[in-house]
This record gives structure tokens, C-alpha cells and sequence, in this order.
């Protein structure tokens, strides 16, 4: 973003444009409903200039002939999907876990969509049991934890299925896609439910944003606590006209307001439950020596609700907290 910045409105408005042409044709070949932005009649047009131009300029930063990315581990944020396949880098994105030795489902280079992790594996059974659980059985699957009889018998359901955590749901196409892990699943107090990891994903490609965490289990609204990057904020704060030696700027309404316009913005996807109606701001990090992260470096939510509770309360003053 603060590259492309860089290159002025022009060079942005034709980047972006180049996107929409590519990511237009992209859905149309791989049967996505939602595409996701507005088409063009010119959008053939761009695609052949302005889009191959862009295209090359992109393949040659990762050598010139890569042809397909892989990706897994965590969702992938639907902006960066959207701008690697539409400018001609498809990236098939993956589902599974050390369990099922390890893949269950994936995308392939003809029927693609990056929101989803694609179809079953050949000789792969997958349901929805409780709560929409993704649940596994197929010879890919493990016998069970070594000397772990109590954990064995709990990883799998009465019928033999293994529990994956994950809650899962299956688009237009029969593609699986997985909302979230059960755990984690923030359930509204209008009983939306919404998974925090994708509002975080699409806020961190914010670069003031350094680490983000959003909640909103039981309440009306969710919210989100930001951590920003404190190089970034001395800029961002001057430009809002406030101090960025005062630790109480990170506070002031005028930034508050600002910030909050950023986080709807890179939300404006989402339904509207999902988009984040208050905001609290900090400079701390979160880190593994903190307690804040895991060794893999995803958030501890229960370490982050103790520490920022007074924050999170801060940001529901006054609402209705009871769950339907």
C-alpha cells in the first residue's frame, strides 16, 4: 500500500484498475458468484494492456516463472487473494491438519475460489455434525495420540468421525469453507456469529496496524483493540494534528475517528454485523514472551480478554451484554 502510495493516483488508479479486470475474468473462469467488484466492458481491454504489463512486473518479483502459490496454515486474506489471482498469480489455497496426515481438501488450478479450501481429497469423507463441526474419516485419518487414550477418544465422535474444531459451511459450488474455529467463534447478542480471525486478517493489511484483535462475544456490536506500529503512528499522529510525544493522542477523538474510518473501510466486504463499531487503540506488542501469542504466533484470547479487559469494557459502556 505505502508503495503504491508512492507512485501517486495515476499509477494507483491503473494498478487498481488492472485488479478488477483481472479478478473479474478470474471469478468468471472459476464460477465465484460474488466477484466481488463491479465489471467493465473494458475490462478485456485492460486485462490485455495495463493487466499483462502489471502481471509481468509482479511474476518477476518472485523470479519470473512461478505459476501457482500454495497457501495454508491460516486464511488468506480475501484483499490479497483478490490482487495476486486478479493480476495473474492464482493462489490455491489448502485445509488440514497433522491428524489427517496432513491434507483434507484444496483448491486446483481450474476450479478456484480463495475464499473457500476447495473440495475433498479422492477417498476423503467430510460432514457438518454439531455446531456445523468439520468432521473427517478416511484412511488418511490417525489412529490416535501416542499413549493418549482419554485425548483419542476424545478427538472423535461416537461413530468414528474425528473432530476437526473447525466450523465449516459450503458455498453455491459444493467448495468448503471454514468460518472459524468452534472455540473461537464470536456469537453476537443477536446471535450473529462471526469469525474474529478474518476481521483481524483483513485489518492487519493495514500497515498503521501492527497487530489487531477483535471481540464482541455476547454483545450487540463487535469491537476491535488495535496495536499500532509505533513508527507509523509519529506520521499518522502529526497528520491528524496531534501530538505523538503524548502518550493520551492515542486517545483523541480526531484519531479515534480517523482510525475507525479505516477499519469500516477495510471491512466494507463484510456483512454488516461484521464490521467493527468501536475501536481502543495501544503501542504495546503482543508477543510469544508476553504471553500474548502461541509459538506459532496467533493470539492467546484468553490472556488477551484479561489483559485488555478494561479496554474491552471500555469500548461496550453502556451496552447490553445478554446473549439470545
Amino acid at each position: 500500500n505505502d508503495a503504491l502510495a508512492k507512485k501517486g493516483k495515476i499509477q494507483a488508479a491503473l494498478f487498481h484498475m488492472a485488479v478488477n479486470a483481472g479478478w473479474q475474468n478470474f471469478c468468471r473462469k472459476n464460477s465465484i458468484r460474488a466477484a466481488g467488484s463491479q465489471g467493465s466492458v473494458f475490462d478485456g481491454l485492460v486485462n490485455a494492456t495495463v493487466g499483462k504489463q502489471i502481471s509481468e512486473k509482479l511474476k518477476s518479483q518472485f523470479g519470473g516463472r512461478l505459476r501457482v502459490a500454495i497457501s495454508g496454515g491460516a486464511s488468506l486474506n480475501p484483499e490479497a487473494a483478490k490482487v495476486f489471482c486478479g493480476l495473474g498469480l492464482p493462489v490455491i489455497q489448502g485445509y488440514g491438519m497433522t491428524e489427517t496426515s496432513p491434507i483434507i481438501s484444496g483448491n486446483n488450478v481450474t476450479d478456484n475460489d480463495p475464499a473457500t479450501v476447495g473440495r475433498a481429497l479422492k477417498d476423503v469423507s467430510i460432514r457438518l455434525g454439531e455446531r456445523e463441526e468439520i468432521q473427517i474419516k478416511g484412511d488418511l485419518v490417525m489412529k490416535g495420540y501416542w499413549n493418549r487414550e482419554k485425548d483419542t477418544k476424545n478427538a472423535f465422535t461416537e461413530d468414528g468421525w474425528l473432530k476437526t474444531g473447525d466450523q465449516g459451511a459450503y458455498d453455491g459450488e459444493g467448495r468448503l469453507k471454514i468460518v472459524g474455529r468452534i472455540k473461537e467463534i464470536l456469537v453476537t447478542s443477536t446471535g450473529e456469529k462471526i469469525s474474529p480471525v478474518d476481521i483481524e486478517s483483513a485489518l492487519e493489511t493495514i500497515p498503521l496496524f501492527r497487530q489487531t484483535y477483535a471481540v464482541g462475544d455476547g454483545m450487540p456490536y463487535i469491537a476491535v483493540l488495535i496495536s499500532l506500529d509505533p513508527t507509523l503512528w509519529k506520521k499518522f499522529a502529526a497528520e491528524q494534528g496531534a501530538d505523538p510525544k503524548d502518550l493520551e493522542s492515542i486517545h483523541a477523538p480526531v484519531v479515534r475517528k480517523k482510525v475507525l474510518e479505516m477499519v469500516k473501510k477495510a471491512c466494507r466486504t463484510f456483512p454488516a454485523y461484521a464490521v467493527p463499531k468501536n475501536i481502543a487503540l495501544t503501542l504495546d506488542e503482543w508477543t510469544i514472551d508476553n504471553g500474548l501469542l502461541t509459538p506459532t504466533l496467533k493470539l492467546k484470547r484468553s490472556p488477551m480478554q484479561a489483559r485488555y479487559g478494561h479496554l474491552i469494557e471500555e469500548m461496550y459502556k453502556g451496552a447490553k451484554k445478554s446473549r439470545i
